[in-house]
């Protein structure tokens, strides 16, 4: 019998849950920050430091998020901000919280990363449409260049100061960004509109007029040099969802979706042609020191596919995403090789040479499926994401993990799920909801099992009692509620 017991509502609607459970995975902490107005985003961001605090960052329209008095902006600068709070489990209070931005939107496209660096700060990055955002001396970019740049900030751990700050873009615009901060640098991907940004490669714009192609660059850790390493794209338009690298930091690995048709594919890749639909996913793999392109392949079928999550692991590449393709790829003996009666969710695992999909399933039910996130592990494959389907498929021993989503048929419920190393099963599956929509964002491993950021617009999220939040809207969709950190605890 599953236990709960639950805390009080404490620090300007920061919450903490406490689980005793005996099940193959528990909640042990819920955290949330949360304004009057609405937090969350398309792709949310966590971090757990050395000491066991846990960063959430997040965009938000609230003016009134539970900042102190000592933190690097204490207000909300234009009608979104980016945002990042440090919470302390163990009590629940929030150690520190921090607008970022300036006179007019941050994250629309799409969302917030962050992520911390081998001293401990806070490295934060998104897309601004705001002129004036702090720099410092030396930055790589001190001004907007276009309708929309990157903006990349380093914070004190305490959130009190910025340590630094740069733009980076060129005229015309820059969107969905990935990162991944490294003791050499910080790697950024995402797509461009800009020919004077991408002339910087050494490039011409090839893309199509929604998003571009997309790049690849990295960033000295003070923000003052930028080393482009590579711009891909074909005919139409790329999207940059993933960005991985080797364990010895050695190669990239970029994923995501395109509309391009045309694509160089390396010789021996996986899928060497566009599969058909609408939209293909896409994965190409290059030097992170020479930017030199090592591999590239497609991944689709005849319908939409999209690459969202990915890890790297030493005996291949596992990824995540969404598909509506009937021909996906699926292997046989993978624990689902039909999949659904619309878009399912799928989780595949690449040679890293990108030459060989040496298993792949999909996973979901009747309604729609995304899979946001994905970590390899050495005795299971991790995946987190959205469904609308009440038929999930479910499995292990479980607290009630009822469907409890909106009617909303893109989103309802988020879902975690541990599949078997070579995806033929199910270890445990669960989901985490209530009556509004809940999307999962990052994810970190820790050694009792996973720290996930979740946007919730549900009221009546299992456990985290009543909380102020509202709803804003971007240039995509409604988001609201708070932006939770939630600690799934594995059963031994």
């Amino acid at each position: 019998m599953n236990r709960f017991v639950c805390g009080c509502l404490v620090a300007a609607s920061l919450l903490l849950l406490s689980v005793i459970a005996t099940a193959d995975v528990s909640v042990g902490e819920l955290l949330f920050a949360g304004g009057t107005r609405g937090e969350g985003a398309y792709r949310s961001s966590i971090a757990v430091a050395s000491d066991g605090s846990v960063y959430i960052a997040g965009v938000t329209s609230s003016r009134d998020l539970p900042t102190h008095e000592t933190a690097f902006q204490p207000e909300l600068g234009g009608s979104t901000d980016l945002f990042v709070a440090r919470l302390r489990p163990s009590s629940g209070e929030v150690v520190a919280c921090t607008y970022l931005g300036g006179s007019r939107a941050e994250g629309e496209f799409a969302g917030v990363e962050m992520a911390l660096n081998a001293s401990g700060r806070v490295v934060v990055a998104g897309v601004t449409q705001s002129d004036g955002l702090p720099t410092t001396e030396g930055a790589f970019a001190s001004e907007r260049a276009g309708q929309k740049d990157v903006y990349v900030a380093v914070l004190s751990a305490n959130l009190d100061q910025m340590l630094a700050g740069t733009y980076l873009g060129g005229s015309r615009g820059e969107s969905y960004i990935v990162m991944s901060v490294e003791r050499s640098g910080i790697f950024l991907a995402g797509s461009t509109l800009s020919d004077d940004f991408a002339a910087q490669f050494g490039e011409d714009l090839q893309g199509g007029s929604r998003s571009g192609d997309v790049f690849v660059c990295s960033l000295s850790p003070n923000l003052t040099q930028m080393t482009p390493l590579s711009l891909v794209g074909g005919g139409g338009d790329e999207y940059a969802e993933a960005l991985v690298l080797s364990s010895n930091g050695s190669k990239a690995f970029v994923g995501g979706w395109t509309t391009s048709s045309d694509w160089a594919t390396t010789s021996g890749a996986a899928q060497d042609a566009y599969g058909g639909g609408d939209y293909d996913g896409f994965i190409f793999s290059l030097s992170a020191s020479s930017g030199a392109l090592e591999s590239m392949t497609y991944i689709g079928g005849n319908q939409w596919d999209f690459v969202y999550g990915m890890d790297w692991a030493s005996d291949g590449l596992f990824v995540s995403g969404h598909t509506m393709s009937s021909n996906f790829p699926a292997t046989p003996g993978a624990f689902d090789t039909a999949g659904g009666p619309t878009d399912d969710a799928f989780v595949a695992k690449l040679s890293l040479s990108l030459s060989d999909i040496q298993a792949c399933t999909y996973l979901g039910g009747s309604g729609r499926e995304n899979a946001i996130r994905v970590v390899a592990q050495s005795d299971h494959i991790f995946v987190t994401g959205v469904t609308a389907s009440a038929d999930f498929p479910i499995a292990g021993s479980i607290p009630d993990a009822t469907y409890a989503g909106s009617d909303n048929e893109y989103a309802g419920d988020g879902f975690a799920v541990a599949l078997e190393r070579n995806l033929g099963g199910l270890e445990w599956s669960t989901l985490l909801g209530g009556s509004g929509v809940d999307v999962p964002g990052g994810v970190v491993a820790v050694r009792d099992g996973y720290w996930l950021s979740l946007s919730t617009s549900s009221n009546d999220f299992p456990g985290a009692g009543e909380r102020p939040g509202g709803t804003y809207t971007t240039g995509f969709a409604t988001w609201g509620g708070d932006l939770l950190a939630l600690h799934l605890v594995l059963g031994d």
